[in-house]
């Protein structure tokens, strides 16, 4: 199985209809994926759910489908501090999970 990190503005795509969101699902839906992200993605995800009027309940089920892992500090500080204009992410992993248990996963996303 493969990971594949999905930033904040990706998963916002499962709450919120938009032209790319069923590429989004089956991504996340595909079996082969192990869909990942940091710990920010909850707090981000929430908010985007409070801004867009959202129940709640509807950010959690979309959480439930990655395994979020906790990046240590210096990471992130380090991460800013890289050069080059059109860096976008790093191919390095130090991140860990926030638990031991695996998220289960279904293919109800749905944006209803």
């Amino acid at each position: 199985m493969n990971r594949c990190y999905f930033d904040t503005s990706a998963v916002a795509k499962l709450l919120i209809e938009e032209r790319e969101s069923e590429d989004v699902r089956r991504w996340v839906d595909d079996a082969a994926i192990e869909p990942v992200s940091s710990l920010l993605l909850e707090t981000e995800l929430r908010r985007v759910a409070w801004q867009q009027e959202l129940a709640q309940d509807r950010a959690t089920a979309v959480l439930g489908h990655f395994e979020l892992y906790e990046v240590p500090d210096w990471e992130w500080r380090a991460a800013g501090l890289i050069p080059g204009r059109a860096l976008r992410s790093s191919t390095r992993s130090t991140w860990r999970p926030r638990s031991a248990s695996r998220r289960t996963r279904s293919s109800a996303m749905t944006s209803g």
